[in-house]
């Protein structure tokens, strides 16, 4: 089946556009990381799924990784940790999420946002 005309030149100017739209934000995200690095913004790290080795190269958090441990060893799976809610985009709800339990409150912005909408 072939694609009408304009149907082949909408195609056509919207794989432009991705493929412009790719270049330009490497363009400018790739020199932004590096610049990051140099100045110990962000850490060298390998990854890894494991949520435990994630926070423990976090200089901020990685007094948690030895909580998150715990947590994964004594709480029932399923039970739900209480944590103070913090403002979207944070850490907040760290401890429960990353030790795999649901985390009743989270995000402070996600919450609010989730109850107009009910």
């Amino acid at each position: 089946m072939r694609l009408p005309r304009v149907g082949r030149w909408a195609m056509r100017a919207a794989l432009t556009l991705f493929a412009l739209s790719t270049f330009i934000y490497s363009f400018f995200a790739i020199p932004a990381r590096i610049a990051m690095a140099r100045i110990g913004d962000t850490q060298p790290r390998r990854p890894s799924l494991d949520s435990v080795d994630f926070i423990r190269h976090r200089a901020k958090f990685e007094a948690e990784a030895d909580l998150l441990r715990w947590i994964r060893r004594n709480a029932p799976p399923g039970d739900r940790i209480a944590e103070a809610p913090a403002g979207g985009y944070t850490y907040g709800g760290r401890v429960a999420s990353l030790a795999g339990h649901p985390v009743p409150l989270g995000w402070e912005d996600q919450r609010t946002s989730m109850a107009r909408l009910g």
